[in-house]
């Protein structure tokens, strides 16, 4: 394992041309209700597996003719940030993002100050998911992930620690 600055990543992610397989891992805040959680302050460490520089309409309407639906779907603009020219980043605020068609979640733990949160503590706190306008019974999930909580990365092959 390779170790990389954010910089680097960022430079890595820039130089990407089509659609690429990754794994990432990424330490982000919860995001749980607040009202009676006994760990507010929870972070959620995630390994997932996907696709970045992918064309989320035509994935969506890929998936659209494999439930033999009509690919007749369009995606609306973006609501915050703005992608970058054919890039899997989206930049908001001074700040970049990775864009990425989630495949599979390989694992999730919460954490809260260094100590393990059982999920089953964590599980009546959680948000449920906003309903999508793709009209799918498996739905293409897109993401997007600040670079600053992407700690590790799994990408063509090579395997980085991100610091």
């Amino acid at each position: 394992m390779q170790t990389i600055t954010r910089q680097q990543l960022l430079n890595g992610l820039k130089s990407l041309k089509g659609a690429t397989p990754v794994t990432i891992i990424a330490d982000t805040d919860a995001r749980l209700l607040k009202e009676g959680n006994p760990h507010p302050d929870c972070r959620k460490r995630s390994m997932v597996n996907g696709f970045v520089n992918f064309v989320y309409e035509k994935s969506v309407n890929r998936q659209r003719v494999r439930e033999n639906k009509t690919d007749d779907f369009q995606a609306k603009s973006r609501q915050w940030g703005h992608k970058v020219n054919k890039k899997p980043l989206v930049q908001h605020k001074g700040r970049y993002y990775l864009e990425i068609k989630v495949q599979r979640v390989l694992g999730t733990t919460y954490h809260d100050n260094g100590s393990m949160v059982p999920n089953h503590v964590v599980e009546p706190f959680r948000r449920e998911a906003s309903p999508t306008r793709q009209g799918l019974e498996k739905e293409v999930i897109l993401r997007d992930y600040a670079l600053e909580n992407i700690v590790g990365v799994n990408i063509n092959g090579e395997v980085y620690q991100v610091v």
